[in-house]
């Protein structure tokens, strides 16, 4: 599996710290707002949003289908010692039938939908959400903004450094925009000599704003919005990410 080959280098990848001070507002007025009390976060990776939304105070179920990331998720929170949260292995594919109970909210962050590259499988995967929600409750989706890579020549390059195997690295991820098709590569590199050390490619589903907004329509979802990030941000062609909410109607 793509994320296999360096989940346990994943965490140095992301500026969690500053990401988190960031969203962490965000999230907690809206989940006040709409009155949440339990969480699910699909393809919780690590699960650093299942413990930030943990020690915010609600409870979370954290899954994902990597043993490797779900791995260090459970390392983590026991780490961070947040409590009310729980971790399991589930497939988005399959979700209803593995997880018990209904949600608040369902969370799918760091465009992992995208990766069901198959539109049967995305609709399919939207199904499975409305089924564990609650009548009245709240969805987020976050992606890359599809529209604004397809329509321009940007190629959507992210670099950082951090660690793997003790050594120190620059982690390079971009996209490669081939017509309708899209491949995410992750490449990392020696940071001291720039020599290529390994190399991850996963084909994506540049699922577009409109179509993303017809399968949740088709599904049962209504009231969808759509914005640039959690902060509310307007969303226009410029954008390079977007979040969407939408609800589980209450009857």
């Amino acid at each position: 599996m793509f994320y296999e080959g360096f989940a346990n280098s994943y965490d140095d990848m992301v500026d969690w710290e500053n990401r988190l001070v960031f969203e962490g507002k965000y999230f907690d007025k809206l989940f006040k707002h709409y009155g949440i009390e339990r969480i699910l976060d699909v393809a919780c990776g690590t699960g650093r949003h299942s413990i930030l939304f943990a020690k915010l105070g609600y409870k979370v179920l954290g899954v994902d289908n990597n043993d490797t990331m779900l791995e260090l998720a459970s390392k983590n929170a026991k780490e961070s010692g947040v409590k009310g949260l729980k971790i399991q292995k589930a497939e988005m594919s399959t979700l209803s039938d593995t997880v018990k109970g209904k949600f608040n909210a369902l969370v799918c962050l760091g465009n992992s939908l995208p990766h069901l590259v198959h539109d049967e499988d995305v609709l399919g995967a939207l199904g499975h959400f409305h089924k564990l929600l609650k009548p009245g409750g709240l969805l987020l989706l976050q992606t890359v903004y599809f529209d604004h890579y397809l329509d321009s020549a940007d190629s959507a390059v992210a670099v950082r450094d951090g660690v793997r195997k003790g050594r120190p690295v620059t982690f390079r991820r971009h996209y490669e925009f081939k017509g309708t098709k899209v491949i995410f590569h992750v490449s990392i590199y020696d940071r001291n000599s720039r020599e290529l050390l390994e190399g991850f490619s996963s084909p994506l589903n540049p699922i577009r704003r409109e179509l993303l907004e017809t399968y949740l329509e088709k599904v049962g979802f209504a009231g969808m919005q759509f914005f640039e990030d959690i902060s509310l941000k307007p969303l226009t062609q410029e954008s390079r990410s977007l979040i969407g909410f939408s609800f589980k109607p209450k009857a």
